[in-house]
């Protein structure tokens, strides 16, 4: 990782890895019933091997690994992978390791199943992340994304009172976070490495708090988005947050808010 950006979200996640599971994460975690269904499973099922590119503090490592498959994780945190290996103490079929998605340190085909669960944007070179989760499984390859702002109302919220406030130049410039959540352009991408797409569906995925507050505060956990909140100037912050309470009002219930954040869900399979 020696590009700007790269360097910019490991320090981002060294940071904030002990607030994701609290913010994203709670919304992240709701594909994980998707991604089980979509394992081609091997006979008997303890055969099955996954691997999660990507794995933050372990919530589908641990899911796999209670479905009885066998499970490897990898995040490029140290901070983030100590977590999740806190968190699969005593799974005997999980294990966690740092590693980079673009560069993975397996052989050719050894996993059933690769996940790449909201990774693609938070990388430099998310096509090299696809050729190597292609490279290294014999069978599928499952991504989630957030879809864009135009097709989700909560991310709109938030990035209308970015851009309106903002001063974008604050993090190094990178590739548009959803420039892949499309499934005709990751089909193209697939279809050069081999795989053509099993399905595609869009997961109601939504981000429930119980105030205002409590969501702002969860967006500034992130690393894109957060880390560019949390550099802006005082006054700038101010303008953001006031627009992003204002902005989720509208999203109030009795027990609290629940601001809709639809995901991609993405299966592509080995061609024969």
């Amino acid at each position: 990782m020696t590009d700007s950006f790269s360097d910019f979200e490991y320090k981002a996640w060294q940071a904030k890895a002990h607030r994701y599971a609290g913010s994203w994460g709670k919304v992240t975690s709701q594909v994980i019933p998707e991604l089980i269904e979509s394992i081609p499973y091997q006979t008997p099922k303890e055969n099955t091997k996954i691997l999660d590119c990507g794995c933050g503090p372990g919530d589908l490592v641990i899911a796999a690994a209670a479905d009885g498959c066998n499970v490897t994780g990898v995040d490029f945190s140290p901070e983030m992978v100590e977590i999740a290996q806190r968190n699969i103490q005593g799974i005997h079929n999980a294990q966690v390791s740092v590693g980079d998605t673009t560069s993975l340190s397996f052989d050719d085909g050894v996993f059933d199943m690769v996940f790449l669960n909201y990774l693609l944007l938070h990388l430099a070179d998310p096509v090299g992340a696809i050729e190597e989760a292609a490279r290294v499984s014999r069978k599928r390859v499952a991504i989630s994304l957030w879809l864009a702002p135009q097709n989700s109302r909560g991310l709109k919220l938030i990035f209308d009172a970015v851009n309106c406030h903002a001063d974008r130049s604050v993090i190094p410039p990178a590739k548009d976070p959803f420039s892949l959540s499309d499934a005709a352009v990751l089909d193209e991408l697939f279809l050069q490495f081999g795989f053509r797409r099993l399905s595609t569906k869009t997961v109601n995925t939504e981000w429930r708090v119980q105030s205002g507050v409590e969501f702002f505060e969860g967006v500034q956990a992130g690393s894109r988005l957060g880390g560019m909140v949390d550099l802006q100037a005082p006054q700038i912050k101010e303008l953001i947050k006031k627009d992003i309470l204002s902005g989720v009002e509208k999203f109030k219930v009795l027990d609290g808010f629940y601001i809709p954040m639809p995901s991609l869900f993405y299966v592509a399979e080995k061609k024969e």
